[in-house]
Formats: C-alpha cells, structure tokens, sequence
C-alpha cells in the first residue's frame, strides 16, 4: 500500500511492503514511524514514544521551542487527519 509522508510540504507517497520495518525514510530527508507518523522512533514501540510525549507536554518546564515545536507538530497531525 501506499502512506504519505508528514513531512511539512512534503506530499511524497511511500510504498510499504509486508514485513518492512516501521521506521519509513523519504526522499525528502524526513524519518518517521508508519504506525503512528512521528519521528523514527525505533526500536521504542510507538505506545512507549506516546507515553513519553504525555509527561513532557504535562510538564512546566518546557522551553518556547519545545512549546512551539509541540503546536507545529499538533497542526501537523490535524492536517493529515483530514
């Protein structure tokens, strides 16, 4: 079948073969997982990275990059959603 990447601006399609690993590479330089479209996250399995993602957010401390960095990738992910 075939998967799109989420590469901001990308728009590229990637054929997935049975049996390939999870972490997809695309022409234009972007890694991310095909389960679950973040960044390549092998060999952490995708609910582990989701975890992880939870207690950052849920935490104060966050730089403006990180807090600006979490609002792309959450406008990213609503954009492939449709």
């Amino acid at each position: 079948g075939l998967i799109w990447c989420p590469a901001a601006g990308c728009g590229r399609a990637l054929e997935v073969k049975d049996g390939e690993a999870e972490d997809m590479h695309c022409e234009c330089g972007y890694s991310f997982c095909r389960k679950c479209n973040r960044h390549a996250h092998s060999p952490l399995p995708c609910a582990l990275v989701s975890k992880w993602e939870g207690l950052v957010i849920n935490t104060d401390k966050l730089t403006a990059a990180e807090r600006k960095a979490h609002k792309r990738k959450l406008e990213l992910q609503a954009k492939m959603r449709k």
